[in-house]
């Protein structure tokens, strides 16, 4: 397992521990239960949430492709990251636990120390420290493989709105997508010109690039949960459906 930060401009930075700061946004491998944690602080932009994903495709590539990547926002973990959080936090790396115990050794204390109760106290110290290492070792052994439960409906639109970014339709395109999107709420059976009003509305609206992938995939999970039906009404935004 290993842990990195991403910076503003794509960069990884090999970590010994995660701070979990609200601004940050990391990357934790695990190869050996092929699973790549994509985990974002409160703070982290739209943008680079879509550049640390490439990233961690790109890391899975390089091994071979078979990884699940799950994306986790702060105070939403779930599954098996929820477990070994503390453990990163406090540099100690689940992983990398073999099937034997570590063998528990006392080192006798200083001759110097004469007291009984210091050279217990000290031993009682070493044995708090083996079992640390111990107990990290079996509560990540236990945990869960990563979770099947559904990600939350923003992480799939974010998700959905990042393919549809890598589509690379034209600025047009997606105002055509997303008009005709709205139209098919509004109407049964909208014309072509109800389409192209609704489009040309939208281009009018100056939304960015990114804004149209986010609308357009939000749209698509919405109806795809019926959650949106034909001819209801609903406030989007700057768009009136």
């Amino acid at each position: 397992m290993k842990l990195f930060s991403v910076s503003n401009r794509g960069k990884l930075t090999t970590l010994e521990k995660l701070d979990y700061s609200k601004d940050d946004i990391y990357i934790v491998t695990d190869f050996e239960k092929n699973v790549i944690y994509l985990w974002s602080g409160k703070n982290v932009g739209q943008e680079k949430i879509l550049d640390a994903a490439e990233i961690a495709r790109k890391l899975d590539k390089e091994h071979g492709g078979s990884c699940k990547i799950l994306n986790l926002e702060q105070g939403k973990e779930y599954g098996s990251f929820s477990v070994i959080m503390p453990n990163l936090k406090e540099g100690i790396i689940p992983g990398a636990y073999v099937e034997r115990r570590p063998e528990l050794i006392l080192e006798n204390p200083n001759s110097s120390d004469q007291d009984p109760t210091q050279r217990v106290l000290k031993w009682w110290k070493q044995f708090n420290k083996q079992l640390g290492k111990i107990t990290a070792q079996e509560e990540y052994k236990k945990a869960e493989e990563p979770s099947e439960e559904e990600p939350d409906l923003e992480s799939q639109i974010r998700e959905a709105a990042y393919y549809l970014s890598l589509e690379n339709y034209s600025y047009n395109d997606l105002c055509w997508f997303l008009g005709e999107k709205i139209q098919n709420i509004n109407m049964k059976m909208p014309s072509l010109e109800d389409i192209r009003r609704k489009a040309e509305e939208i281009y009018k609206s100056s939304s960015t690039y990114d804004e149209l992938c986010w609308l357009n995939a939000e749209l698509d999970i919405l109806i795809k949960k019926e959650y949106l039906e034909p001819a209801k009404q609903v406030n989007w935004g700057n768009y009136s459906l």
